[in-house]
């Protein structure tokens, strides 16, 4: 029998330790204190018992508490259809940003028009994302701006000052969400944390690679990625200026769950777009409007080359005039062009005195994507 049998032990007090609820074992029987009397000695009352009397009974019939699931929502993401990054023809392609919070392992991306949908890549980690705290002021592309700041909160991460060599050889990269919706590459050189977990981002370069010369700024809440956490994805054809549905979830769900984020956005393919030429001169005499340009290249070129690589299968631009509702477009293969009086009083603009109100794009053609970004000229 267990617990059949009491017994009481008069204890020295240097037996302090003992509780009640302890077992011991005396005359090679197990007991267990029920009650402790201190006085000038311990006076324990114990119960006989048996070894694992007391141990958890687990019934093997009762299932255990399942833990609760985590709850995957939807993530948030940017397709950043941005300009050539580092040179060469293959990187035709676009770059996903996402992060969730929890993050599910992984993200499946899905992209079509109406029900038709592919399966475009797979997010293997989350992106480093956020948001601006105050506007970004407007600055000229490709040159360091030491007069603006960023202020950015991350929502992971953080950022870290660099050397100057290492910035104009790609470091501390950011794509950020210009005042038209497309994104502006921009890269820092200084890092500061502030009290609140925030970051002030400063000796800015502007605009990198950009096919204008000037980069419209950002208003405060514009989004900001580390474009070193986004992934790249080749594009395809079929994907210029045509609105797809995007769709963005966790790889363990089916496309269309609720935890999928969704949203319709046209791509123009901007890594293939020749930049805007620069040094656009104007000249008058006799009547005509001499313009001349200088060819810029989407590829790596060097300082050592005489000329910058041309980028495409052939030379040629689309200059566009326009003065009110007038527009015409010509076509020419070498940086120069003519708009003799001629042509202009054929074109009706003698109305004025001539050249007066004109405005002039040219663009370089992309035997792929077609004319490129834009230099204006206002005559």
């Amino acid at each position: 029998l267990v617990m059949a049998e009491d017994i009481k032990l008069r204890l020295p007090p240097s037996a302090i330790a003992l509780e009640a609820g302890d077992v011991f074992r005396f005359e090679e029987t197990n007991w267990r204190i029920v009650d402790i009397l201190d006085g000038e000695d311990r006076e324990i009352l114990a119960s006989r018992t048996a070894p694992g009397l007391y141990d958890t009974f687990v019934n093997s019939t009762v299932p255990a508490k399942a833990e609760t699931p985590i709850a995957y929502g939807p993530p948030v993401f940017e397709i950043l259809d941005i300009p050539l990054l580092y040179g060469g023809n293959e990187q035709d392609q676009i770059f996903i940003a996402a992060h969730a919070d929890p993050w599910p392992g992984r993200l499946s991306v899905f992209a079509g028009q109406g029900d038709s949908s592919q399966s475009i890549t797979t997010i293997n980690s989350p992106s480093i994302m956020g948001r601006l705290l105050g506007p970004l002021q407007e600055s000229v592309s490709n040159r360091w701006d030491y007069h603006s700041k960023l202020h950015v909160r991350f929502n992971a991460g953080a950022a870290a000052s660099a050397e100057r060599v290492d910035v104009l050889n790609g470091a501390n990269m950011l794509a950020v969400q210009s005042m038209d919706g497309t994104f502006e590459v921009c890269q820092f050189q200084h890092a500061e944390m502030q009290e609140d977990g925030s970051w002030i981002l400063f000796n800015l370069l502007r605009g990198q690679r950009s096919g204008t010369d000037f980069v419209s700024g950002a208003a405060a809440g514009a989004r900001v990625v580390v474009l070193a956490t986004a992934t790249p994805v080749a594009f395809q054809s079929a994907w210029q200026d045509i609105p797809l549905t995007w769709s963005i979830g966790p790889a363990s769900e089916a496309v269309g769950t609720e935890n999928y984020a969704v949203a319709e956005i046209t791509t123009a393919r901007n890594a293939l777009k020749p930049p805007a030429p620069c040094h656009v001169k104007v000249s008058k005499g006799g009547g005509n409007i001499d313009l001349s340009w200088i060819r810029r290249s989407r590829l790596e070129g060097g300082w050592g080359r005489a000329d910058t690589p041309l980028g495409e299968l052939y030379e040629r631009y689309q200059v566009t005039v326009q003065q009110g509702d007038f527009e015409k477009t010509w076509q020419v293969d070498q940086p120069n062009w003519t708009y003799s009086a001629a042509e202009q009083s054929d074109d009706g603009l003698t109305d004025s005195p001539i050249g007066a109100g004109i405005t002039v794009s040219i663009q370089q053609i992309s035997d792929i994507v077609g004319p490129g970004f834009a230099a204006m000229v206002e005559i």
